[in-house]
């Protein structure tokens, strides 16, 4: 599982099983977190364990725009850094509740190996770009650290080995 719908693009879309609107942050969350525990319970009847990745850093949401197109830019890639978020998204507190009381569901958080230099990620990690867009880690970037998002992954007993 990763992110559900409740920024604000969406916010105004979101419905109640009765049909009433989730417009209001409280209501957002309370939707969220109940239709993530019934969707963890879903693919937990079914065997398999649930892994819940930890919202992405987002340049979008720290007011740098496409990265990509901010690089073009800058004078200087430091013009293109972005700050970690001051506070832990609504989504991420859901996963981290939802893990600690299920058996067979576990969370992963990747920044800080996106973003070597946390709590600040930068653009370029060596000469490959973070992103692909404002939303989305780069492929390069994600290929890169391969190997130590398996090791994550396999921390939380629900993957094989390498």
């Amino acid at each position: 599982m990763q992110t559900p719908r409740d920024w604000g693009k969406w916010l105004k879309d979101l419905r109640n099983a009765d049909g009433s609107r989730a417009d209001s942050p409280r209501l957002n969350a309370r939707l969220n977190r109940r239709t993530m525990a019934a969707t963890v319970r879903t693919i937990r009847e079914t065997g398999s364990a649930v892994v819940m990745m930890r919202s992405w850093t987002r340049p979008d949401f720290a007011g740098v725009g496409d990265p990509l197109d901010c690089l073009a830019s800058a004078e200087m890639t430091g013009q293109c850094r972005v700050p970690a978020p001051q506070q832990t998204h609504i989504s991420d507190a859901i996963y981290d509740n939802i893990a600690l009381g299920s058996t067979g569901a576990a969370t992963v958080d990747i920044n800080d190996l996106m973003c070597p230099a946390w709590p600040v990620c930068e653009p370029m990690i060596d000469r490959t770009p973070v992103w692909r867009d404002a939303g989305h880690y780069s492929t390069e970037a994600l290929l890169e650290q391969r190997a130590k998002i398996w090791e994550r992954l396999v921390a939380t007993g629900h993957f094989g080995s390498r």
